[in-house]
């Protein structure tokens, strides 16, 4: 007999799977097909594919044989569109020179700001249209979300008239921008690299102009920038990745752990075990991977693990693989809140070495932001109606229309305070800023850790398909 908890975590695992079968069929099969074929899979015309964490994370920390800037790499396909100097697109000693000037650019403080001036007044819209009884598009509320922190940075000012007109057309820039490659893709066409350059300017353009405005005042991620006596050519490349890369991931992902936590009534257990919120987002962040698969061009030929990688080659890091490997996630396609991530494993869907995820804290931040609403809401939250987005960089839905059970909410009617959304969160903040700075720590010289022999083992597990899209 099939309970309900088994119900629900089947139709995870199959929502899952249509998001990346409706995003790309081809790869989706191909990832499937050799996640058991061994660690390490050598394919003619598309590279060496990996499938264990270790193997990858070896290789994403040795930046010196294994680069971002070699040909076939994600980095030199950004290079055609955006430049020499993306941070995204750069290694040795000029990267370890800029990363080491953002180190507290995503500090708590700053978070704190994002929350009150960015945050807040969505998430209390949020709130109230749901407990009012509305349906609500998460997909579009993210969108709206995204747009609105690409302001923030670039220190736009927006009539509040057509506010939410300016936020979607500016996500969009971005989503446009990251539009997918193929598997197979080492170099973008001549027109393919005109249009996304005019994308890259068009953003480009707000920034120009709020960094020679020059306000020592604004909170402005662009400002910052300046103080810290960057150029415009280092503060484009920063913010290139920030607001293309960093909030396409945050906005594709939020809709989807939202849905996973519904689907297996585990939303349910986060409003009962608040405590597990920071253990929801981290499993959400496996289950999803936000980046399905990174992009390496072998700089001189290597061995890791006893697999030579030959240079010239490109390697493929299979994400989506690595996070579902059983020696580290027992159960991996079941999604489990009270999963414990093994540290020599944890994190891995942002990175590591020196291309760590520069945004870790800001994720987890505007995260964490939105399953707070949805832990305190007077009521059960339900999906009412889903699509899945075609064409895109990072998997995810195009609609997730979302409701308050009606039952629920009157029985509760008089719960929540949406004056002190984000409170909560932030104080929970001093956790993860301190777990960020262990962890660039750690990733940011190329380290490896010391580790014990076996992961720590436990019982839980997670669902997904597979995919063609980049870091």
């Amino acid at each position: 007999m099939i309970d309900s908890t088994d119900r629900g975590q089947a139709r995870a695992v199959w929502h899952e799977l249509l998001v990346y079968a409706a995003d790309h069929v081809p790869a989706l099969l191909l990832v499937e097909a050799v996640r058991h074929l061994g660690a390490v899979v050598r394919l003619p015309r598309v590279g060496y594919l990996v499938n264990d964490p270790e193997v990858g994370k070896a290789i994403l920390e040795d930046s010196g044989a294994f680069t971002k800037t070699g040909p076939g790499s994600m980095g030199s396909m950004i290079t055609q569109v955006v430049g020499e100097n993306a941070l995204m697109n750069m290694e040795g000693p000029a990267h370890q020179a800029l990363t080491a000037k953002l180190h507290d650019l995503f500090s708590a403080a700053y978070l704190d700001v994002v929350s009150r001036q960015v945050l807040a007044e969505p998430l209390a819209r949020l709130r109230r249209e749901l407990v009012a009884g509305r349906d609500v598009d998460l997909v579009r509320f993210m969108h709206l979300l995204s747009g609105k922190m690409i302001c923030h940075m670039l220190g736009i000012a927006v009539d509040q008239k057509d506010e939410d007109e300016t936020y979607e057309r500016l996500w969009s820039v971005g989503a446009r921008l990251t539009a997918p490659v193929g598997l197979t893709t080492t170099r973008l066409s001549d027109t393919e690299v005109a249009v996304r350059r005019a994308q890259f300017e068009d953003l480009m353009d707000h920034a120009r102009g709020s960094f020679q405005r020059n306000d020592p005042r604004s909170d402005s991620i662009i400002q910052r920038l300046r103080g810290l006596g960057m150029s415009f050519e280092e503060v484009k490349g920063v913010t290139a990745a920030l607001l293309t890369v960093g909030t396409q991931t945050v906005s594709a992902t939020v809709p989807r752990a939202v849905a996973l936590l519904v689907d297996t009534g585990q939303l349910a257990l986060l409003r009962t075990r608040r405590d597990l919120r920071t253990s929801a987002i981290d499993e959400a962040l496996r289950y999803v991977v936000p980046a399905p698969i990174m992009l390496r061009s072998v700089e001189k030929t290597s061995t890791v693990a006893g697999h030579e990688f030959k240079a010239g080659h490109r390697v493929l890091i299979l994400a989506y693989n690595l996070m579902k490997h059983r020696r580290w996630f027992p159960k991996p396609r079941r999604f489990d809140i009270t999963r414990q991530h093994h540290r020599k494993v944890k994190y891995l869907w942002f990175g590591a070495g020196s291309h760590f995820c520069l945004g870790f804290n800001l994720a987890y931040r505007e995260i964490g932001a939105v399953l707070e609403v949805l832990e305190t809401l007077p009521g059960e939250v339900r999906v009412v109606r889903r699509r899945y987005a075609h064409e895109v960089l990072i998997p995810t839905y195009s609609s997730l229309v979302v409701r308050l059970d009606p039952v629920a909410k009157k029985k509760n009617a008089d719960d929540g305070n949406p004056a002190q959304l984000g409170e909560q969160h932030s104080a929970g903040e001093v956790h993860l800023g301190a777990e960020a700075d262990r962890r660039k720590r750690e990733v940011g010289d190329g380290r490896a850790h010391a580790e014990p022999a076996q992961p720590q083992r436990h019982e839980a597990g997670s669902g997904q398909g597979a995919k063609g899209g980049q870091e």
